[in-house]
């Protein structure tokens, strides 16, 4: 090797592109609400041409941007999020086989557990199956009130997240005691991720109590000009045969997406500062 050239840190450089790169998906989102605000609720610009393109929508920037994954919204936001957490998920278990091969049983342990905890929230995010199996758990009860605010929907959907939640309260507990010695990029991006989906999912399982969706999509959407509410009237009434006001959208896709999108961002730049520190054992 040349004595005057500086041998590169790949380490080095590989968290300095995963943390450029979390800073990038970060910026993006900002960027998007950015345009909620100055099209939708200001009217300071005009509707962007690729959202005024899309046939039979509602020419909104936060349907564009901010919709469900499941219905003709292009639903920027929520996509990337399903990209975010399939990718964290099967990171997580490469690290679990890798850390077999290491025989370092602890970490092999927390991957695998965080790994079944991202493919449960995957699939929750990505086809509803709490709401799924709240559905045919009522049919099999057979409960009179199917409504998405009957008080029994509501418990089994909380009970669906209260499942999820033990892995990752698991995963959780075994982070903070067997990795002290972790980086702490990746201590803090675990941490914002945890948090992000903590936060998200106990507003998403508590949104039909008291109405608080309702109530706080309300008060945030007076907060803008009377022509924003007239806008938002635009958007559809339900999904299914649930139907909601205008106001909870802005709950539901404006403010949830955007915590689960900085959440599972957060656990993609968890695993893959964790995939860069990984250093194999040598064989005895």
């Amino acid at each position: 090797m040349n004595p005057g050239v500086q041998r590169v840190d790949i380490r080095r450089v590989a968290r300095g592109t995963w943390l450029a790169l979390f800073g990038v998906a970060i910026a993006f989102l900002l960027y998007a609400c950015w345009l909620v605000i100055a099209v939708d609720a200001m009217a300071w610009r005009p509707l962007p041409t690729y959202v005024q393109a899309l046939p039979d929508v509602p020419q909104l920037v936060l349907y564009y941007y901010f919709g469900e994954a499941l219905g003709p919204s292009p639903a920027i936001i929520e996509n990337a999020q399903f990209i975010f957490l399939f990718l964290s998920a099967w990171g997580a278990y490469g690290l679990c086989i890798l850390h077999g091969w290491n025989k370092d049983k602890p970490r092999l342990f927390f991957f695998l557990i965080l790994f079944v905890g991202l493919v449960l929230m995957y699939y929750n995010d990505r086809y509803n199956f709490r709401r799924v199996f709240a559905g045919e758990l009522i049919n099999w009860l057979q409960v009179q009130d199917t409504s998405s605010r009957s008080p029994i929907r509501i418990l089994i959907e909380i009970g669906c997240y209260a499942f999820i939640a033990g892995f990752m309260v698991i995963a959780a507990w075994l982070f903070v005691r067997k990795w002290s010695a972790q980086s702490a990029y990746a201590k803090f991006f675990f941490t914002c991720g945890f948090v992000a989906y903590f936060v998200a999912s106990v507003a998403s399982a508590t949104r039909y109590v008291f109405s608080w969706y309702d109530r706080v999509g309300y008060l945030l959407m007076n907060r803008f000009p009377e022509t924003f509410a007239e806008r938002l009237a635009h958007l559809p009434e339900g999904l299914g045969s649930h139907t909601y006001p205008p106001q909870f959208w802005l709950m539901d896709w404006w403010l949830e997406e955007s915590i689960e999108y900085v959440g599972a961002a957060a656990f993609l730049a968890f695993i893959l500062f964790s995939a860069t520190e990984f250093q194999r054992r040598p064989r005895s």
